[in-house]
């Protein structure tokens, strides 16, 4: 749970959105980005700000955090093999006790590496 909502988008979801210069920012770090109103079937809600593209980042908890020699905040990089292969220079680090090393990427960035397709992935620092 966070204390203000916030909505995520890929590159080209928010394009088609009509927002074409969405700030990339970590999850909960909406100051300054763009507001929206969303409506669903329960309701709308209409928020002041909150709309961005999230940045990729990877969750760990301590012990990995210090088999690969990192603290929260830090920066890695992440490469994926294959034929699409490419490395991500700019994975934000998120420790928590309770994490398994797991990575967080948007649709268009999955798909421009063609990360389905591989098991070739390397994460360092």
């Amino acid at each position: 749970m966070r204390k203000q909502s916030q909505v995520e988008l890929a590159f080209t979801d928010a394009i088609m959105l009509g927002f074409n210069d969405l700030p990339v920012r970590l999850s909960g770090n909406i100051g300054g980005t763009p507001g929206a109103v969303i409506i669903g079937p329960k309701g709308v809600v209409e928020l002041k700000e909150g709309v961005m593209r999230a940045a990729i980042h990877v969750h760990m908890n301590l012990k990995e955090a210090a088999y690969f020699g990192v603290s929260t905040g830090d920066v890695m990089k992440l490469r994926i093999g294959g034929p699409s292969g490419l490395t991500f220079n700019n994975v934000h680090v998120r420790i928590d006790a309770a994490a398994r090393l797991n990575v967080h990427m948007d649709t268009d960035e999955a798909n421009a590496c063609g990360l389905h397709l591989t098991k070739d992935v390397e994460i360092f620092k």
